[in-house]
This record gives structure tokens, C-alpha cells and sequence, in this order.
């Protein structure tokens, strides 16, 4: 006889993967239901059926799962160490340790593109805002330059983050001097540099288990 559990598995595996499934009841006591998955990723054995990985079927592998932890250590660390050091706009370096940990970029090269564009970018932003009253004007002028100092100095792939690093400094409103707004903006950014690339090298990426 075929027992009830053994027929609700069947049916579950019919609504789940419908045309993919044959049901064959075993003759004699005991001998349990052979359950065939065709055309499912990575089968396994359990309990004398085959049974499909789910959790990789849904994205949920182990790849997802060790990118999401390390990505979370590092953001949180990132978090700490600023916090620690009292930076008035902390949460700058986590979201530059996410950046670096998430881009598909080489962290060593996106790394050194952001240091170098946001050290351009916070010095001049600095030297506009102490001599020069803030204005549409002045701002575009600024972007227009940080274009034209990064391709002289040949590290044009920095540019965007020059900009960027320049707007806060213009555009956001500061209790603090610019130079020490620019500062602060210069060790958040590198703290979380610092920390991704730590990450990198004590805790790599998980190869892409496929196929």
C-alpha cells in the first residue's frame, strides 16, 4: 500500500515542477515511493528518493549566503571603527566598503580610484568653499574642473568620485570649517576602503558554483 504522506510528496513535486515528475508506487511493505525529478538542477539522495536542491533553486547557496555575511562584517566593522573615531558623518565608511566589496571591478583598482578621486575632490572642494562664496555657478565651475585636473593627472576613472566628494563638500551645509569637512570626508571614505580591502584579502569571494 501506498501511504498518504508518500502520495501528498508526489503531488507537491507535480505543483512544483509540473511535467517533470513520474510517480511509481514499489510493490510489497515497506518499500516507500520512487520519486524521479527529470530535468532538475543537482538532485539528491534522501531517504530513498531523489530530491531537488532547493536552496540553490532559489538562489539561496551557499555563494549568496557567504557573500551576504562577509559583505555584513565588513559594513559593520566599518560602522564601529568610524564610530570609534568620532567621525561626525560615519556612515560614510561603510557605504564605501560596500562599494568596493560589491563592484565587479578589481577592489585594488576601484579602491585606488576612489582614494585618489575623493582626495582631489575634497581638497578642491575645500579651497572653493574658503575663498569662494557657493552658487550654481561656482559648483558647475568645480565640476568642470575636477574633470580637467583628473585627466591630467591620467586618473580620469577617479573623476566620478571627485564630483561626488566635491558636491558634499559645496552643496551640504557644514557647522565645520570646509577644510575640516573635507577631512572628515577624506578618512571616512579611506577607513572604509581600508576595511574592504582587508576583507579581500583575509576572506575572498566565493567561487560561482555553476553548472
Amino acid at each position: 500500500m501506498v501511504c498518504a504522506g508518500e502520495i501528498f510528496l508526489e503531488l507537491f513535486a507535480a505543483v512544483i515542477c509540473p511535467g517533470t515528475s513520474e510517480w511509481s508506487p514499489s510493490l510489497g511493505p515497506g518499500a516507500g515511493t520512487s520519486i524521479i525529478l527529470r530535468n532538475a538542477p543537482q538532485p539528491i539522495l534522501y531517504n530513498g528518493r531523489l530530491m531537488v536542491d532547493w536552496a540553490k533553486r532559489s538562489g539561496l547557496g551557499r555563494e549568496t549566503l557567504i557573500n551576504a555575511a562577509r559583505t555584513t562584517v565588513a559594513a559593520v566593522t566599518s560602522l564601529l571603527l568610524a564610530r570609534s573615531l568620532k567621525l561626525p558623518e560615519f556612515y560614510w565608511a561603510p557605504i564605501s566598503t560596500i562599494v568596493i566589496l560589491l563592484s565587479t571591478i578589481n577592489p585594488m583598482t576601484l579602491a585606488w580610484q576612489r582614494f585618489a578621486g575623493t582626495a582631489l575632490g575634497a581638497a578642491l572642494g575645500a579651497l572653493i568653499a574658503t575663498f569662494v562664496s557657493s552658487s550654481w555657478a561656482v559648483y558647475g565651475a568645480g565640476i568642470f574642473a575636477c574633470g580637467l585636473i583628473c585627466g591630467l593627472l591620467r586618473v580620469g576613472s577617479a573623476y566620478r568620485f571627485a564630483a561626488i566628494t566635491l558636491t558634499i563638500v559645496l552643496l551640504i551645509a557644514h557647522q565645520s570649517p570646509p577644510w575640516i569637512v573635507a577631512l572628515h570626508r577624506f578618512i571616512e571614505v579611506s577607513l572604509g576602503i581600508a576595511v574592504a580591502l582587508v576583507v579581500t584579502v583575509i576572506w575572498r569571494e566565493p567561487v560561482n558554483e555553476t553548472g
